[in-house]
Order: C-alpha cells, then structure tokens, then sequence
C-alpha cells in the first residue's frame, strides 16, 4: 500500500523495463525519439510497437512507485462490499479508473491506474471523509470490469422494481376494465333490453 503524499520515484519508467527485460537499450531510444517528435507516454508508444502488453505497463507502473500490482486474478478475489464501494460515486470510480477496496477510521484504500493523479486523491478524501488514501495498481481494464459487477445490479434491481410495479399495474387496469364491462352489461339486463352490438362494441374498445 502507498500513501501519495509521501512517495518517491527511484527509477524511470523506461529503465525499469531494461531491467525487467521486457525491452532493450535499442527500444527505449526509438520510443523516446517517437515521443520527441509526437508526444505520448513511454509506455503507450512501447505498446503501440508491440514490445509491452497493457498489464505489462501498470505492472512496471507499481514498481517505479512501490506500489503493490493487483493483477486480474487478485482484482476479482479482492473481499470487497457495498459499504466500501459506496463510499465513491459510480460517475468519479468511472471517469477516473478507481475502485475502492477497504476502508478503516481514518484511511480509504482504492486500485488506480494513475497514481500521480494528486487532485482527485484530494477530492476522495473530502468525498469518503477520509484522512488518508491507501493506493494499489490495477489496470483500467481490471478496474472498469469489476465497477460494473458491483454498481450495475443496483441499475438492475431498480428496473426490477418497475417492472413488477408495472405488471401491477396492468392487472389492475385489466381488473377494472372488466369491472365495468360487467356493469354495462347487468344495466342493460335491467332494462331487459338486448343491444348485442353495444356489448360487443365495448368488449371490442376495451381490448384495444
């Protein structure tokens, strides 16, 4: 776990790849001369070369950090509740690629995919009321994938809702119209009076 106020990079991005031989000298250099001349991060570039997959550069991320990696398997055995990712609004985890993992009196610990982003650090804690916030490294994907599984059943619940409160509702309707179709018929039993067509033409507007 890291706290961002007082973290300290070691080792460039770049260099931490060499060592991890995932590329070479050669690879850095046309990455960073790509990067001279059109801009972007090292990492996007080695993986628009094919020299890095997606996981690769968040897992690299975490080391030049000091951060634990939650790779996809550990994201999707996280002990996580509804207590804990309420404490986030679904629009601020989305946008910004956090979720939201446990919490203690004071300290709130979330997976990001940009841990040097300071303002919304600064936002989750007046948003959680907590004092500090406890970081890992997760991918956007991993992150956006298990957002889903926790926010969206309650999209689902809800349309549930209104769904049976509105096959109620239909059955009442259905109740009532025959209701008063049984009226129109017992009046004009009264009246010993035979409108066929009458009957018919009502039986025939309340179907529709």
């Amino acid at each position: 776990m890291f706290d961002m106020v007082s973290f300290v990079k070691k080792k460039r991005f770049g260099e931490l790849l060499i060592e991890d031989g995932k590329i070479n000298e050669k690879h850095l250099k046309i990455a960073r001369r790509v990067q001279d001349l059109q801009g972007g991060k090292i990492g996007e570039i080695l993986l628009s070369m094919n020299l890095l997959s997606r996981e690769d550069i968040y897992r690299n991320l975490a080391k030049q950090f000091g951060i634990e990696y939650l790779d996809p398997d550990a994201i999707n055995k996280l002990p996580l509740n509804h207590e804990v990712i309420g404490l986030v609004p679904y629009d601020i985890a989305k946008t910004n690629k956090i979720l939201p993992i446990t919490m203690g009196k004071d300290y709130l610990s979330l997976a990001t995919s940009n841990v040097e982003n300071d303002k919304i650090i600064e936002e989750l804690k007046l948003v959680s009321e907590k004092k500090n916030i406890l970081l890992f490294v997760a991918s956007p994907d991993s992150i956006l994938a298990t957002l889903d599984k926790w926010y969206k059943p309650k999209v689902n619940d809800s349309f549930g809702s209104q769904k049976e409160e509105l096959s109620l509702l239909s059955e009442n309707i259905d109740e009532m119209v025959l209701f008063y179709l049984d009226t129109i018929d017992f009046i004009l039993s009264l009246f010993e009076t035979d409108y066929p067509k009458l009957r018919e033409r009502a039986h025939a507007r309340a179907r529709y």
